[in-house]
């Protein structure tokens, strides 16, 4: 019979009467502390490194590299350790993992993410690049930002812009910066890259908008080229209240900020004979025309621009025509 206390000697015949350890690696699983193409595995009494390599066929510079906050020499029952799918795993202290894909090289790395190949080699001494398989992960270069291995349910993706902090995420979307470092883990708040992508939780992703824009639902079918146009606001005027925004991955629900006719007001030019007009709140084209003893074709005619008269926007130019 085996007690708790039963510990086996790999070198000796010691234990002979204790079950080995199973492996609780669970494939396909992950764990919020565990790289990409790695595995939870909870330590068990008389593990060492040099064992676990041979059980799951790996490295023990791999696990040393997968685990670089461990110590190999004190291993604890119960401590759980991440254990490489690969035989070679490169150290990553700044979480820059990425997947291989199809088609992958070091030469097609280099140049997607605006690096060298030479800088991709030195941030994975053991990995052959000759010998490239689909689903190996590597480490790029600290200076290159990559996007998360995987958003996790509940968050939207965003990506870090010049000046951006999470205290300052924090604040815009209404949320606490411990429910962003719990979103990101494995990346460094003090380190943030611009072009970096990273998650942000969904629960408040509510963007206080700022001064001259306005809150904006977005609904099917909705493209950021339709409500610029809808808007007669240009799509750059929408990408810069919303810094961070993906154009191609909007969401029906999300709220974006819309400007207030900015970008009209500049892009508007009345015709001599007309005067510019501010568009205000509540008003439409059959009001401003009957305040100001015109006719609804006498506005339309100044302001060829305007496809839809029922589109007006709050702080857009429009074109009155002079009286006589």
């Amino acid at each position: 019979m085996c007690n708790n206390d039963c510990d086996v000697d790999a070198d000796s015949n010691e234990g002979d009467d204790c079950p080995a350890p199973e492996a609780t690696a669970v494939e396909e699983t992950s764990h919020p502390d565990c790289p990409p193409n790695s595995e939870p595995y909870t330590i068990t009494s008389g593990d060492t490194y040099s064992q676990l390599a041979q059980r799951f066929n790996t490295t023990v510079a791999a696990i040393v590299s997968a685990n670089p906050f461990v110590d190999p020499d004190d291993l604890r029952v119960g401590q759980v350790v991440c254990i490489p799918r690969q035989p070679f795993y490169s150290s990553c202290p700044e979480g820059n993992y990425y997947t291989i894909e199809r088609g992958d090289t070091f030469f097609v790395l280099a140049r997607r993410f605006d690096t060298t190949v030479e800088a991709i080699k030195q941030a994975n001494p053991d990995v052959d690049p000759e010998a490239l398989l689909i689903g190996m992960t590597l480490c790029m270069p600290e200076s290159v930002a990559l996007p998360p291995h995987r958003c996790p349910t509940g968050t939207t993706i965003y990506t870090i812009e010049r000046g951006d902090t999470f205290f300052h995420l924090a604040q815009r979307y209404n949320i606490t910066v411990d429910a962003l470092l719990r979103a990101n883990p494995g990346i460094d708040p003090d380190r943030l890259r611009i072009g970096q992508v990273i998650c942000i939780p969904e629960d408040n992703v509510h963007p206080v908008c700022p001064e001259g824009t306005y809150e904006y639902t977005i609904e099917r079918a909705d493209t950021l080229f339709d409500l610029a146009q809808y808007y007669n606001i240009t799509v750059d005027a929408i990408l810069r209240a919303n810094p961070g925004i993906d154009p191609d991955r909007l969401r029906i629900g999300q709220v974006i900020c819309i400007p207030r006719g900015t970008e009209a007001r500049h892009e508007v030019e009345c015709p001599a004979w007309t005067t510019p007009y501010e568009v205000r709140a509540g008003e439409t084209l059959f009001r401003i025309a009957n305040r100001n003893r015109l006719t609804l074709e006498d506005l339309l005619e100044a302001n060829p621009h305007l496809t839809d008269p029922d589109l007006l926007d709050v702080g857009q130019i429009i074109c009155l025509p002079d009286d006589g």
